[in-house]
């Protein structure tokens, strides 16, 4: 009987070793390599301000893989976390406390700051970030790293449904390239607005190499300046009082570095930086422009040498003032002054629409021993004189200005490819840019030849276009999925069959190039009253014409004067950029060379002028001549049941939809995991089967327990 119980205690003993031994095979083919994915509580936040990639970069020293964990979280500003803020103004820099504008709003956040955590890493660097997607609510998300070309990398561009499918609710990616482009940039998110919303951050790679490293002392993390326009209400509210219910949105107002004092928050503190009397300091500053609203900088009675924008250097050139767009940056040097112990603003005021609410913000530049916190005369929208700047770069000044347009920026000359700017263009696109007056069924309403609406007089419930075509998102990322989209969809002006300045077009704006053209783009605004900043994705591009008209002009008008040599291009010490400010009714001209094959977004960076369909999509290449796409890449697709077959139907060959309505199919990776948990089964088995048959038959001797009486314990002999 004890020789039966000691059996079944040992085969129990056994068979939990062996379910044990099987989960923990299972965990080890599946487990995430990441160590942030290995945390116990993923809302054990990091805010990485003490990254080791935060280091001096150095020539010939080694590169270093700088790992990331993005936790995206629906969230609020002035949320609980901040207990007295803003009336115990320490309060307001507590963890996970957001003050940004004191207003409390409906926020998204990547590990519950605003702006997310920055990235600061060396040139050759490899990148990894692992965004992890709790926003609720259903939200899909990428991330998309701005001024990183991704040259050989495509697929981590962070594009919704261009170069990958969004990341679901509750699920993860892993972006992984390397930080190549060096230079002044920032991530965030390229799914709906929710960058509009909170999600970005920022991004610096330095140069061992800076050329102009001779031209300053300090180049500090604290001085690295994020600004975005903020409203009182979330995007997607504010998008449906746009165009459907005829009230503008109005910008509240800038935030600093997540940070935006107002009238209505006078206890909030103001954004602060530091420096030393005598010291030049590089200030590295970007835009997160969501609405239209450039922002007109100074600092009192201090100049700024501008050397780079957008990650590109030029030579320096001092300035009083700089406007700075949507998705643009801005690297300057500010020399501080010697034996002074004060403070100074730094000067945030809005223009386009916000000129209309006197939209601004101020910072403090605050000297070493500085007595007080801010300047005696406070910093406001109507003090803020532009005219009593005298040196303006990137816009237009009044007459007794002397104003610089990107295109009058000298590259160095090592920042030039002479065969792209002299050679003839392999493709050449005329491109105009503008606001359709033609009525989109999405925003008219049903006609009601009784009754008026009232509609503010500058809403516009139109369509900011690109050639006259509202551009549209296709269902799947060409990228990786280029066959499975319907070419129905694609379309540009050379494939439309009708006049798209007389009748609305929706498609998939798309234009296509081989690898190795040089490529230009002819950009006209034709009438509108607005600024559009446009962005490429994958490149940087020479910037050669700037030219204004003052007038409505049409692509035609610039067609003939191009033909007849009247639209000049500088061809020389060219500046160059990712981000260019086209300005109204004028041409712009950008060049490059096609040496990145992909699927490239090309648009506007004003966030509803993208929505509504102003951007276009650049192939460069061919597909079979575009990087493989990643193992185990996400797809995404339209599905639609055959005549045969309707939902719950279908068979396992077809393909079905399982109850949470994503697709299942047979991973290998699956498949080779039940492998090996099932043939260690099967081996465990067949070892306790022998092991209990040689133990019946005597071959292995019984333990017998003897007891100890020094120790009053069991011992097995």
């Amino acid at each position: 009987m004890a020789k039966t119980m000691s059996i079944q205690k040992m085969q129990a003993s056994l068979y939990l070793t062996l379910v044990l031994g099987s989960v923990a095979v299972a965990v080890y083919f599946n487990i995430d390599d990441d160590p942030d994915h290995q945390k116990r509580n993923p809302y054990d936040i990091y805010d990485y301000r003490n990254h080791s990639c935060r280091r001096p970069c150095e020539n010939g020293a080694p590169s270093m893989t700088c790992r990331y964990y993005f936790l995206l979280e629906l969230y609020a500003s002035m949320s609980t976390a901040c207990y007295g803020c803003p009336q115990n103004k320490s309060h307001c820099s507590l963890p996970q406390c957001v003050p940004a504008d004191g207003t409390v709003r409906g926020i998204l956040t990547a590990n519950r700051m605003i702006p997310g955590p920055n990235i600061f890493v060396c040139k050759g660097d490899q990148v990894e970030v692992v965004v992890d997607n709790r926003m609720g609510l259903g939200e899909g998300t990428s991330i998309h790293w701005h001024g990183m070309r991704q040259h050989g990398t495509p697929h981590m561009d962070g594009t919704n449904l261009i170069t990958q499918c969004p990341i679901h609710s509750w699920s993860t990616m892993k972006y992984n390239f390397l930080a190549l482009d060096s230079g002044t940039h920032f991530w965030h998110s390229h799914s709906s607005m929710q960058r509009a919303e909170g999600l970005f951050g920022g991004l610096v790679v330095r140069d061992p190499k800076d050329p102009h490293r001779h031209l300053y002392d300090e180049d500090l993390y604290e001085h690295y300046i994020i600004l975005t326009d903020w409203t009182k209400r979330m995007s997607g509210e504010s998008y449906a009082q746009d165009f459907h219910g005829g009230h503008t949105t109005d910008i509240h107002s800038i935030l600093v570095n997540g940070l935006g004092k107002t009238n209505n928050n006078v206890h909030l503190p103001y954004p602060e930086f530091q420096v030393q009397p005598g010291k030049r300091f590089r200030f590295r500053m970007v835009y997160n422009g969501v609405l239209n609203c450039p922002i007109f900088v100074t600092i009192d009675d201090h100049p700024m040498l501008v050397i780079a924008s957008d990650g590109e250097n030029f030579e320096p050139i001092e300035v009083d003032a700089l406007m700075i767009y949507g998705g643009e940056r801005f690297d300057f040097i500010l020399q501080a002054k010697e034996n002074v112990t004060e403070v100074f603003w730094i000067r945030f005021k809005g223009h386009g629409r916000c000129l209309a609410t006197d939209v601004f913000q101020a910072a403090v530049l605050k000297y070493e021993r500085a007595q007080l916190d801010t300047p005696q005369e406070e910093a406001t929208f109507n003090n803020t004189i532009e005219l009593k700047a005298k040196r303006v770069l990137n816009m237009r000044g009044g007459p007794t200005q002397k104003s610089y347009d990107i295109v009058e920026m000298n590259a160095l000359p090592d920042n030039q490819n002479n065969d792209v700017l002299t050679a003839k263009p392999d493709k050449q696109f005329y491109i105009s840019i503008g606001a359709s007056e033609i009525v989109d069924a999405r925003f008219d309403p049903p006609h009601a030849p009784s009754l008026s609406r009232k509609i503010e007089a500058d809403v516009r419930p139109f369509n900011h276009q690109l050639n006259y075509i509202s551009s549209r998102f296709p269902p799947s990322p060409p990228l990786f999925q280029f066959d499975s989209i319907p070419k129905d969809l694609l379309c540009n002006n050379a494939t439309m069959a009708r006049d798209c300045s007389q009748e609305l077009c929706v498609c998939t704006h798309m234009l296509s190039y081989q690898l190795g053209d040089v490529v230009e783009l002819i950009l006209v605004s034709y009438k509108d009253t607005l600024v559009h900043p446009m962005h490429m994705h994958g490149h940087s591009f020479y910037v050669t014409t700037m030219k204004r008209f003052g007038r409505p002009i049409t692509v035609k008008e610039i067609k003939e004067l191009d033909k007849k040599g009247l639209i000049p291009r500088k061809k020389s010490r060219v500046p160059r950029k990712d981000s260019v400010p086209v300005p109204e009714e004028a041409v712009t001209i950008i060049r490059f060379k096609a040496d990145n094959p992909g699927f490239w977004l090309f648009h506007c960076h004003i966030e509803f002028h993208a929505e509504l369909g102003m951007f276009l999509i650049l192939k460069e290449g061919n597909t079979h001549q575009m990087p493989s796409m990643p193992e185990d890449f996400p797809s995404c697709q339209n599905w639609k049941p055959t005549k045969d077959s309707s939902p719950g139907q279908l068979s396992d060959q077809q393909g079905g939809l399982n109850r949470t309505g994503s697709h299942y199919k047979s991973s290998p990776e699956v498949m080779f995991t039940l492998g090996v948990v099932m043939i260690c089964i099967a081996v465990v088995s067949l070892s306790l089967m022998l092991f209990v048959s040689l133990y019946k038959r005597g071959v292995i001797p019984t333990c017998k327990p003897v007891l100890l009486k020094e120790t009053h314990s069991y011992q097995s002999i």
